[in-house]
């Protein structure tokens, strides 16, 4: 159906939009176009009538998108209803892609499911959109585990070789990036593909929170389109509307950049700009009415705020977009708040964080989903590159014998039959080590992945606690919780050193010390106190998971106490964190020059002394203390490792 991509292309460019009655000149153009009655009678004389315009049509006449829908979903319902198979398969495509158009993914999803389960039956390119269009579908209702499904098939027929969609919408923005860098080729300067590249990259990085760096992409984005623009003939008016396009976005995402630093003065004409530029783009004309609401709200202008408020509000009623449908909950709670209606204000907000917690859960379950689906996706990635490798190895290897049988024929005979002897053999090595490396390969992935696993759950408490710490006023549970975080950040870290690392059984001491060290001073760090930190420690030094886990959960409570009791109403202090190894055995001092205290006047009951004996006791270490001039922490233990190089260094 190859004159099914020129109708979606219609559709898409379509610059107007009508209600009913349907006004004369659109009639005019309806009658024009040979589809006179086709809105109002379904027949099978009219479902042939429009898959003849579908198939045949070569006219630039615009029509809106309310009359293609109902145009062809009427059609539709009747092959539909009369099981018209044939004809079904013709018209289901234009009218899911109307639908996709319009963001109605209830109504196109049954749609793309039908034509999903006939892809064989239609041409590479329309197999392409159908799969693209389910997948986009599928994470927008939030069914990441179907998407992955789709997105395997896109890699198995070559039609992609990236999976940081999937990484975003799950919130994994680091991998999304990573992914993002090493397999989305960059397109060729001057490429309408290019601005396409930027605009998403540029995306990333702000649903990162990267924020200068997200406006560094779409500068580039915008300088490509500009470039773009002045290089561009007349003769392609299409191509113009969609740089056109691409540069009211990039200068829409800039005026976002600014919201997000809390210029929404400066936000305003930017989106203005993005507005007046996407009259072909309803669903991101939405947003952007969204962003310029919460704008004009901030500087305190709030009958243009309830404008662009209304419109959007109105303009998602039977849309599905998850973006959208955060920003504006957020908006409306901010909006309600302004205008002093509190009651609705206090309504919004729980259906935000019901929103936002829910879509926690979901994402956590997404992240699940996604990471056990990483390795059979990654293997398909690969298996496709190989295959290309394999097909251009071929082809090579044709060549090369077409120039040769001119030489020699017999030559040649004999060249393939040594090369078979050869390749036979090379196959059979080659295989035996591949199995062996696959195998080590697939028990360090696993391994790492484990690893990270383990350190993305523990930072989602971590993010949970956080929280629960935003609905919480009373200083202790606070400090309670903030103890709570410590101790997951302490296990959190030693995961993450290992599975950024390929030693699965050691962490090495000084920068896992540092990290630890360093995340408590941003903690406690009192504006009125300056606190030097000061590390001896071995560079060489590791230790094994289990002694790592200890000792950093003892140094917490340490440390913790230390930034807390120690420096109270002195202008500054010192904190020593040393570490020394011989013979087998570690000491790890922790000193500070604070205020002291008496070893009478410590309780033993408190969680933290619990803890720090419970620890000692797993390390097996000896423990000693002093609270004269400032507090001395020393632990003695055994370890199996064993270092070389000891440096001094401080924060």
């Amino acid at each position: 159906m190859p004159k099914q991509v020129l109708l979606l292309l219609i559709l898409l460019h379509s610059l107007m939009a009508f209600s009913y009655p349907i006004p004369k000149n659109l009639q005019t153009k309806i009658d024009q176009m040979g589809l006179h009655g086709v809105d109002m009678v379904a027949s099978k004389k009219n479902v042939l009538l429009l898959i003849s315009f579908c198939d045949t049509s070569t006219n630039n006449l615009v029509l809106p998108n309310f009359y293609f829908e109902n145009l062809l979903a009427l059609q539709y319902n009747f092959v539909q209803k009369n099981n018209l198979q044939e004809y079904q398969l013709k018209l289901a495509y234009p009218l899911a892609s109307i639908y996709h158009d319009q963001s109605k993914f209830e109504k196109e999803l049954p749609i793309l499911v039908y034509l999903y389960k006939n892809l064989s039956k239609f041409e590479e390119l329309t197999q392409k959109y159908i799969l693209v269009n389910l997948e986009q579908v599928y994470r927008s209702e939030n069914e990441i585990g179907k998407a992955i499904e789709v997105r395997k098939e896109r890699l198995r027929k070559g039609y992609v070789k990236t999976i940081w969609e999937l990484y975003r919408d799950c919130d994994m923005f680091n991998d999304a990036l990573y992914d993002f860098r090493i397999n989305q080729p960059l397109p060729k300067k001057n490429d309408i593909f290019i601005l396409n590249y930027y605009s998403y990259y540029g995306d990333l990085f702000f649903e990162a929170n990267e924020i200068d760096s997200a406006i560094k992409y779409y500068k580039i984005g915008l300088d490509n389109a500009n470039t773009i623009l002045a290089h561009l003939p007349s003769s392609q008016p299409v191509e113009m509307i969609e740089v056109t396009y691409w540069r009211g976005d990039f200068t829409g995402s800039l005026g976002k950049c600014n919201m997000a630093k809390g210029y929404y003065g400066k936000a305003i004409q930017p989106l203005l700009f993005a507005l007046a530029s996407n009259k072909n783009s309803p669903e991101n004309k939405t947003y952007i009415w969204l962003l310029l609401s919460e704008s004009y709200l901030e500087i305190n202008n709030i009958g243009k705020s309830k404008v662009y408020y209304d419109s959007a509000k109105n303009d998602m009623i039977g849309k599905t977009n998850k973006r959208d449908m955060v920003q504006l909950l957020k908006l409306s709670t901010k909006y309600y708040n302004k205008i002093n209606k509190n009651d609705s204000a206090l309504y919004f907000s729980q259906k935000y964080i019901s929103y936002i917690t829910t879509k926690h859960a979901n994402v956590q379950k997404n992240q699940l989903l996604l990471n056990i689906g990483k390795l059979e996706l990654k293997k398909n990635r690969d298996d496709l590159e190989a295959s290309k490798s394999s097909l251009l190895l071929s082809t090579k290897t044709a060549k090369y014998q077409e120039d040769n049988l001119l030489f020699s024929f017999f030559l040649l005979f004999t060249t393939i039959i040594i090369g078979i002897l050869l390749y036979q053999n090379n196959v059979a090595k080659t295989k035996s080590n591949t199995i062996i490396q696959q195998e080590v390969l697939r028990n360090d992935t696993l391994l790492k992945e484990l690893h990270h696993r383990v350190k993305n759950n523990l930072q989602s408490m971590y993010s949970l606690l956080n929280m629960q710490k935003r609905r919480n006023v009373n200083e202790t549970t606070l400090n309670i919780l903030t103890s709570v975080q410590n101790r997951i950040q302490t296990m959190a870290l030693v995961h993450q050193n290992l599975y950024t690392t390929d030693n699965f059984e050691f962490v090495e001491v000084k920068s896992y010390i540092y990290s630890l060290v360093n995340h408590l001073k941003t903690i406690y760090q009192f504006d009125d106190t300056i606190i030097n930190v000061e590390f001896d420690i071995p560079t060489d030094l590791k230790l094994p998971i289990e002694q790592i886990i200890s000792l950093g959960l003892i140094i917490n409570e340490v440390v913790s106490n230390s930034f807390k009791y120690a420096f109270k109403n002195q202008p500054n202090g010192s904190l020593i964190v040393k570490v020394t190894e011989l013979n087998n055995k570690v000491q790890v001092e922790v000193k500070d020059n604070g205020v002291g205290i008496a070893k009478d006047q410590i309780n033993e009951d408190q969680l933290g002394m619990k803890l720090i004996r419970l620890m000692s006791e797993q390390l097996k270490a000896e423990h000693t203390f002093s609270g004269h001039s400032g507090v001395t922490h020393c632990f003695k233990f055994k370890t199996m490792n064993i270092s070389s190089k000891t440096t001094s260094d401080s924060l």
